[in-house]
């Protein structure tokens, strides 16, 4: 035993305390023994330290070896990581894995010392939370195309949750148990809730969702999908119970929080196509297509004041009426449609018309897809006149070096060109309109023999116009083929044209080859930037200058005409820029805000019918023209608040799930589990998942902070617009 003694000496004070002297190791002596070890270890670490016993032992611990130190946390446990209960199983629904790989990350991590919730847990968990949203999934008898494109019916499986009703008031009180519930300052009334039905096909399924647009972020929650495409057949049979649990959840009061009562505001969104499908109208090809009005096709190209005097809303009962009138004195025969407002069949859902949203995203595409080949075409003629000018004036010129010619970067290809693109395209286009035609008239013929509300007769008028039209169609795509295939050139662009191609690669953005080379939202959305716009409509100025600068015997004309095109293309679009920017976001919307989109969509449209007189004049227009500003009047914000783009993302999300089921061999089974994975992934107390990415910094910011980062320097000074501000220290600056 040792004894330290306290005394005077030179006046620093020494103290004493008792040290058993050690018999045992350590690791030897008993847990009492070693308690009392550490607890007079503990007392001279006290008197050693003045009172400061933490810094004291932080000190000592730095003493240890760094792997020695680590061992020893392992060894007591300390090192070890609780993950809270639930979060594991956001973890698995995030990143899709399966179980059985949850199993492996678990093994994994606890190797680590990382525990989490038991497998037990997780489906208890994932139970709970779909407890009010139970999903059914059987086999129902949809119309498929085979591989000799015939039409023909299968069974593809079907799953929805069993209660729209129940599945939206569940959503409701988990997002009130999160505060996650908003009235957006006002601009929603405060006894209403709004939630907006919407639907969509892509990757190989059709699916139905909903959004609660009081949520300060509204998901889209699929509640039911079926494996068909979206005819008016397939929806009807996928989508049964969809128009009953639309109607309850209609007549539903549900109690807030704080204890008013709100009712249910539905509204509904989908692409127009899929809207004329819901209302039973003909769609975009009818004498009648408009589905919020009963405007005749051949009179929308027309400024208001030149059409009909009278032109009447569409309703509810007005559709019912026209149907009825179709039905009894029409006896249901598709071609006498045009004398029924274009009524074909009856209104799938009751929710009004004044609440079926605008389809703003296919409006913006649709319309941007028809000025970019407008201007393709634009190009390409200009490549035609290029093309006879160097064919009767430049090469003819004895004292021209035609090698020199042809090899230019602009006449490349020009020749063969311009021999075969007229006759190919205007082939192709015709084509084109055969397709549409043929697939509207299968589609009322699938719908008449399906429910059998057609005389045989009409049934086989309608058999026999689609077996001439297809054979009409397949003569002109021989006839194509020959052309394109004795020319050796894809017509679909000229020398000049596929610079299109190169300012898109430049910024990154691609046509979508299997959507008939169309583009996405973010892609039109970055095309309509202001210098994305002069880049694009700039080629042809660029090009004809170049070409009449540094080549004899072409004449300035083609310079005019290039720049005629340059500013035609400029201004058009630039206009359209301005009403993108005007309607297409989700936030709400003063009068001064309306009176602006208003303003710049009659500068749009009147801009179009002056410079494009001859160019058809879609239903997208006409939904520009006469309903957007009509609409963001009526409800207050954006066309992005209340439109489809909602139900456009969720494809992808489905593709990456379905890989997470992919290994249940039972179709059926599969789409189920599929569907249950989403409703976890996007339920409101879907907590502890994977973080969303960070946006990353510009590389002009990357490339100032690195520069700063690796400065010596331990201050710094901020100029900002060529103004010299404050200087700040590197700490302050991050």
């Amino acid at each position: 035993m040792v004894y330290i003694i306290s005394f005077l000496q030179i006046l620093q004070p020494l103290t004493f305390c008792r040290v058993t002297t050690a018999r045992k190791p350590a690791s030897e002596v008993s847990d009492r023994t070693a308690r009392r070890r550490a607890q007079e270890l503990q007392t001279a670490r006290r008197l050693s330290s003045g009172g400061d016993v933490q810094h004291q032992l932080a000190r000592e611990l730095q003493l240890v070896p760094r792997e020695t130190l680590k061992e020893m946390l392992q060894h007591l446990k300390l090192t070890l990581i609780r993950i809270p209960d639930g979060h594991l199983l956001s973890a698995k629904t995030d990143l899709n894995m399966t179980w059985s790989q949850t199993r492996e990350l678990k093994r994994w991590l606890k190797a680590n010392n990382i525990q989490c919730e038991s497998e037990i847990t997780s489906r208890r968990i994932a139970g709970a939370m779909l407890a009010e949203q139970e999903v059914q999934s059987e086999l129902l008898p949809f119309t498929v195309k085979d591989a000799d494109g015939c039409r023909t019916v299968e069974l593809r499986p079907a799953a929805a949750v069993t209660s729209l009703k129940a599945t939206v008031l569940d959503y409701l009180k988990r997002s009130a148990e999160e505060g996650d519930l908003t009235w957006h300052d006002g601009a929603i009334p405060e006894n209403e809730i709004w939630v907006k039905i919407l639907a969509d096909h892509g990757g190989e399924s059709f699916k139905n969702a909903f959004q609660v647009l009081n949520t300060k972020h509204p998901k889209t929650v699929v509640f039911s999908l079926f494996r068909a495409k979206d005819t008016r057949e397939n929806i009807m049979t996928g989508n049964g119970q969809i128009a009953a649990g639309i109607e309850e959840l209609k007549d539903t009061v549900w109690k807030l929080p704080d204890g008013r009562d709100a009712r249910f505001r539905l509204f509904a969104a989908g692409d127009y196509a899929l809207l004329s499908t819901w209302y039973g109208i003909s769609g975009a090809c009818g004498v009648r297509p408009c589905l919020y009005c009963e405007v005749k096709k051949v009179s929308m190209h027309l400024p208001k004041e030149d059409r009909e005097l009278l032109i009447l809303k569409r309703t509810l009962e007005r559709l019912d009426m026209q149907y009825h009138d179709f039905m009894e004195r029409g006896k249901g025969n598709r071609q006498e449609a045009k004398h029924y407002k274009n009524v074909i069949a009856p209104a799938m859902f009751r929710i009004p018309i004044d609440q079926v949203c605008i389809p703003g995203l296919h409006v913006t595409l649709g319309l941007y897809n028809k000025l970019y080949d407008r201007l393709e075409h634009e190009l390409n003629d200009l490549d035609a006149i290029i093309a006879t000018n160097l064919v009767r004036r430049v090469l003819p010129d004895p004292d021209v070096d035609q090698a020199q010619v042809l090899h230019h970067h602009s006449m490349h290809g020009l020749i063969p060109y311009v021999v075969a693109v007229e006759e190919a395209r205007q082939i192709d286009e015709e084509v084109e309109a055969i397709k549409e035609e043929i697939d509207e008239l299968e589609n009322n013929l699938a719908w008449a023999m399906l429910y059998a509300d057609t005389d045989v007769a009409s049934i086989m008028r309608v058999k026999e116009e689609v077996d001439r039209l297809m054979e009409k169609k397949e003569t002109l795509e021989r006839k194509s083929k020959k052309v394109k295939e004795k020319g050796k050139v894809t017509t679909t662009n000229g020398p000049l044209a596929k610079r299109l191609d190169e300012v898109l690669q430049k910024r990154r953005v691609q046509r979508q080859a299997y959507q008939g080379k169309s583009f996405i939202g973010n892609h039109v959305h970055a095309m309509l930037k202001e210098d994305a716009i002069e880049d694009l409509t700039s080629i042809a100025k660029v090009a004809a200058e170049e070409i009449v600068t540094e080549m004899e015997g072409f004449p300035l004309i083609i310079v005019t005409k290039a720049q005629q095109i340059h500013l035609n293309f400029k201004r058009i679009m630039s206009l359209f820029a301005a009403c993108y920017k005007g309607y297409s976001h989700a936030n709400p919307m003063s009068e001064d805000d309306i009176l602006a989109l208003d303003r710049n969509i009659r500068s749009f449209i009147d801009t179009f019918r002056e410079l494009f007189p001859t160019m058809t004049f879609p239903i997208k227009l006409h939904l520009l023209e006469d309903h957007m500003v009509e609409w963001v009047s009526r409800w207050g914000f954006g066309i992005g608040f209340h439109g489809e783009q909602g139900i456009e993302s969720t494809h992808a999300a489905f593709n990456q799930i379905q890989r997470s089921t992919s290994g249940i061999a039972d179709p059926v089974r599969r789409l189920k589990a599929t569907l249950e994975n989403h409703l976890l992934r996007v339920s409101p107390s879907h907590h502890g998942g994977v973080p969303a990415p960070k946006p990353q910094c510009e590389k002009n910011t990357t490339a100032i902070f690195s520069s700063l980062q690796t400065a010596s320097c331990d201050r710094f000074t901020i100029i900002s617009g060529g103004q010299r501000s404050e200087d700040v220290t590197r700490r302050e600056l991050k």
